[in-house]
């Protein structure tokens, strides 16, 4: 819920529509796509509703413009802090989701 936290946010524009992108103090907490900015932000505060919001940082403009950089090609590269909080399990289903190779899908049975 963020207690105490400040975390900034932008909304942009990618192929895949419009995108927000939000960070805390310690990383990228937060990435929703979306077609109406207002319901992108009123996602966001339920996710964290005990945060404060600070919207169109002209300062997190640069790292809004890589995530979305990435979007569009994921083969270029990425290194954000990321702030992921969840639960043991959520954790290692993202680690093994984050090994697969770009443009592979994974053979899971068999």
């Amino acid at each position: 819920g963020g207690p105490d936290a400040e975390i900034r946010y932008t909304i942009g524009e990618s192929s895949l529509g419009r995108v927000l992108i939000a960070a805390s103090d310690k990383g990228i907490c937060a990435i929703f796509f979306g077609d109406d900015p207002a319901s992108l932000a009123a996602d966001l505060n339920k996710q964290f509703p005990h945060a404060r919001l600070v919207g169109d940082d002209p300062a997190f403009r640069e790292v809004a413009a890589k995530v979305i950089g990435f979007v569009e090609d994921p083969r270029c590269d990425l290194d954000l802090p990321l702030d992921i909080r969840g639960t043991a399990f959520q954790r290692r289903v993202w680690e093994a989701l984050r090994r697969i190779p770009l443009g592979t899908t994974p053979y899971l049975f068999g």
